[in-house]
């Protein structure tokens, strides 16, 4: 399985988070990113999140977020220990298998 990324990152951070967005991640240097997609925590019957990692900064393909959240403030407040920079981005997901 092979992802392409075509950046094309704006400014407009103002939508407000859910299931399904997408989020670019970084600290110092905006070319070494990471991309993640909100989703819901699986072994909950309750309103619960997290992070299914689409592209590791450094590059690891098996990369996994470990941690589930019971609302956005707190997935958005530990985003923020990690790195300098969350911002919501408009993306489309496209799966090939090569």
């Amino acid at each position: 399985m092979k992802i392409k990324i075509v950046d094309k990152t704006t400014n407009d951070n103002s939508k407000e988070w859910g299931y399904g967005t997408v989020l670019k991640c970084w600290g110092s240097n905006p070319k070494k990113f990471s991309l993640f997609k909100i989703s819901r925590a699986e072994a909950s019957g309750k309103d619960s999140y997290r992070l299914d990692t689409l592209h590791d900064q450094s590059a690891h393909e098996d990369m996994v977020w470990d941690k589930k959240y019971s609302d956005i403030s707190s997935l958005k407040d530990d985003l923020s220990k990690y790195f300098d920079h969350v911002m919501r981005v408009k993306a489309t997901i496209i799966i090939e298998y090569l």
